[in-house]
């Protein structure tokens, strides 16, 4: 990529993948050979945090708080946390 270009939704998901499972420097690597894209590690990195940043923002939404609820110890067996 040179200055100033832009990076897809789809390449953006690709780095994420790709960074999450090996170092950033190969993941770069490995798209120049595999898809012909020349990205910068460090670029990648970067992309591959703004993916994980919003991914973990989606799963904090769907999160609903649980509380346990207290029992006495004599009602332990029908307690789901185990």
């Amino acid at each position: 990529m040179t200055v100033y270009q832009q990076t897809s939704e789809g390449l953006a998901r690709w780095e994420a993948a790709l960074g999450a499972v090996t170092t950033f420097r190969e993941a770069a690597r490995l798209l120049a050979e595999l898809a012909g894209v020349h990205v910068g590690s460090e670029t990648l990195r970067t992309h591959a945090e703004q993916v994980g940043t919003e991914l973990e923002a989606v799963q904090a939404c769907s999160i609903k708080p649980c509380l346990p609820t207290l029992r006495p110890r004599s009602d332990l067996s029908t307690c789901s946390i185990r």
